[in-house]
């Protein structure tokens, strides 16, 4: 075993959030590099039920944070389990945020971690952690719903050149360095700031009901079974069709994973929200609501207009998803809208070695406590 800067620590946990498998994959590269210094290393979901017992009596610990960047944020299930962390004395932290990188031929064009991992790293750090760690790792990019997916030689690249830089970066860790990088991208992304918070607020509850299946689907209710977030529910009887929630963050595991390719972003029900939300008939409608129930006169207050209006817009979401959902039993419909989404037109991708199987075995986590 090697030796290391940071003695007192005997125990690493590194918790992952990932889709497609790409936080996954660097999970692994971390803990099988920790053990090289501490024994005790292991990886666990953070999106699942997880005994809070596991970390809350060990301050001596290592803990590690991976998730994937969602418009220059960690996603929403990602911060609402940092916030559920014990607070720890002598524990140490690293957090590192993927970030979509695209290889076409010799055009490199890299994503932006933006604020997400020093939003994490800050939570931590109000509860005690010392973070010794903070990274933007580029990963293949996997939202296929709207880019083209690479070749297998450029996605290799893309891997290697992330395995050595996660090498690299626990190795100085556990050699006494602070490893903190991207004030660049904190900088973009608090530029950014304002359109990430749209994304938290409108954007991913709008992305969230794009999903639809084609002809193609049989009913299996894998992309329900695996999804992080069981934001899937398969409704019907005899072929039942899967139906997104509002719980959905994204992260493309049901599209990129479903053994028969049936799963596509549609794009036409995203374009209909958003005319709808900037239309004028949407604000004269909105405007009679509020007029004319004397019930909601309360609304003459500016801040409770606007929560009125936001969760009015959510229901207009709502309510035109369940209208495409519908048409998508017709036959004639269910042919028609995957010509609509680009993602039937584009090579899909997901981590090459990692299964459905290794993102979805979580049974060795799961207790009765819960966070």
């Amino acid at each position: 075993m090697k030796k290391k800067a940071i003695d007192h620590l005997n125990k690493s946990r590194i918790f992952y959030f990932s889709g497609t498998g790409n936080s996954y994959r660097v999970a692994v590269w971390s803990k099988d590099h920790i053990n090289e210094y501490i024994n005790d290393s292991e990886i666990c979901p953070i999106d699942k039920r997880v005994e809070k017992q596991e970390i809350l009596n060990n301050d001596h610990l290592f803990l590690g944070v991976i998730f994937p960047t969602h418009c220059f944020s960690p996603p929403w299930s990602v911060i609402r389990r940092i916030l559920k962390f014990p607070r720890l004395k002598n524990a140490k932290a690293f957090v590192i945020a993927t970030r979509g990188c695209l290889k076409l031929g010799k055009f490199i064009l890299k994503g932006s971690a933006g604020y997400a991992a020093f939003l994490v790293a800050f939570l931590l750090f109000l509860k005690g952690y010392e973070i010794r760690g903070i990274k933007g790792l580029d990963m293949p990019a996997n939202f296929t719903s709207v880019h083209p997916g690479m070749r297998k030689k450029n996605i290799q690249w893309i891997l290697e050149t992330a395995r050595k830089k996660t090498t690299l970066v626990i190795g100085d860790m556990f050699s006494g360095k602070k490893v903190i990088s991207g004030w660049g991208a904190l900088i973009t992304g608090l530029v950014f700031l304002p359109l990430s918070l749209l994304y938290q607020l409108i954007g991913r509850f709008m992305a969230a009901k794009m999903y639809l299946s084609s002809n193609l689907c049989d009913g299996c209710g894998i992309c329900a079974r695996s999804c992080p977030q069981q934001a899937i529910e398969m409704l019907g009887k005899n072929r039942p069709k899967p139906y997104w929630t509002f719980r959905c963050v994204n992260c493309m595991r049901c599209l990129n994973f479903c053994p028969r390719g049936a799963i596509h972003f549609n794009l036409l029900p995203g374009i209909i929200m958003f005319y709808l939300i900037n239309a004028p008939f949407f604000w004269v409608i909105y405007g009679k609501i509020i007029g004319n129930y004397s019930c909601l006169k309360i609304f003459s207050n500016i801040y409770l207009k606007y929560l009125f209006f936001y969760f009015f817009m959510l229901g207009c979401f709502w309510m035109i998803y369940l209208l495409f959902f519908s048409l998508n039993l017709i036959p004639i419909f269910k042919k028609l809208f995957p010509y609509l989404s680009l993602s039937n037109y584009m090579r899909r991708y997901k981590e090459p070695g990692t299964s459905l199987v290794k993102l979805t075995d979580f049974s060795k986590y799961e207790t009765k406590k819960t966070w």
